[in-house]
């Protein structure tokens, strides 16, 4: 759905697929409240699934047609802290929603605010109008974007990362409750250390290689897959007699890079593809991010269960982040950055 999504946006532009893609998220998850069991809830949710998926790509398309390259990563950092940022309002709003009118007003409440996001961002929202150079030019089209191999590179760039960084996120907590003996309340805390390294990463590093490197993002996505290694090998050693200041710093690095680094990779593969392909582009990229979100997880617990030890786990966790930096090596940049 991701791809053909991207695709679509590129054809028909970012305010007609956004629109849609809301609607089918929204309406969906309102009739829901409805459904008389579990069986048939399945199907809205599916459905709503669905829609979500059409309406991610249009969004990278939104940065490029309106950021310049100069500021185009801090905006793209800022929208990819959206799903976080959402995530957050939900936590504390869902609650206090859900005790007086159940899971099917909540149900019917979340459905009529994504098809309302979608009613604002169709008002408010034009798409920018294709320049005549640009309109010469054929349109890549999917065949274009799967066909650049730096495209195809930087996409397995982000399933190696996308693993690594659910991986982290996923076990995160009973590594330091079952390894270092903390807490539960204790690991939590420090998920969330790590969850808000990541948010400021998301930003921060936009932010950088804006106006730090130029609008270069392969050297900052090289600094970013570094990071992540070393905290991978790190957490690797790390013990119940780690110095608390250590295990903090490591999970604050953690997070700026292993859970930081989407925002500039999507501002990456869009400038790659250029205007007339980002969307279709972001959809193949998210496409593998999803890809690695299924496969890193039940991998790394796979080896903490072979092994009975995260050690091993952790380091695999720093292979795979060595192992997409070589691939970005690979990776051309575009011409202006």
């Amino acid at each position: 759905v991701l791809i053909l999504a991207g695709s679509l946006s590129d054809r028909f532009g970012v305010r007609r697929l956004f629109l849609f893609g809301m609607t089918l998220t929204g309406l969906p998850l309102a009739l829901a409240a409805w459904m008389p069991d579990y069986g048939w809830l399945l199907l809205p949710m599916v459905i709503s699934g669905i829609g979500n998926g059409f309406a991610l790509p249009p969004t990278t398309r939104a940065i490029v047609e309106w950021f310049p390259t100069r500021r185009r990563g801090l905006a793209m950092g800022i929208k990819q802290t959206g799903v976080a940022l959402a995530g957050l309002i939900c936590g504390f709003v869902v609650p206090p929603l859900a005790e007086p009118f159940g899971w099917r007003g909540t149900l019917l409440t979340l459905g009529l605010v994504a098809v309302v996001s979608g009613l604002i961002a169709w008002l408010v929202y034009r798409d920018r109008p294709i320049e005549p150079s640009a309109m010469i030019a054929a349109r890549p089209g999917f065949r274009g974007v799967v066909r650049n191999r730096s495209l195809l590179l930087l996409s397995t760039v982000t399933f190696l990362y996308a693993g690594v960084q659910l991986s982290l996120v996923g076990f995160l907590v009973l590594f330091l409750t079952e390894r270092l003996r903390l807490s539960v309340p204790e690991a939590g805390t420090l998920l969330a250390l790590a969850q808000g390294g990541g948010v400021a990463g998301r930003i921060g590093w936009g932010l950088v290689s804006d106006t730090v490197f130029g609008g270069r993002r392969k050297v900052v996505m090289a600094i970013i897959g570094v990071l992540a290694a070393l905290s991978s090998f790190v957490l690797a050693l790390t013990g119940p007699d780690t110095p608390r200041a250590v295990l903090l710093l490591t999970l604050v690095v953690a997070g700026v890079s292993a859970i930081g680094w989407n925002g500039i990779n999507m501002t990456f593969v869009a400038e790659i593809a250029g205007r007339q392909a980002s969307a279709t582009a972001a959809g193949l990229n998210l496409t593998a991010s999803y890809l690695g979100i299924m496969v890193g997880p039940p991998l790394f617990g796979q080896i903490v269960d072979a092994t009975g030890s995260y050690a091993a786990a952790f380091q695999a966790g720093g292979i795979a982040s060595l192992l997409a930096l070589l691939l970005l090596w690979r990776v051309r940049p575009p011409v202006d950055g």
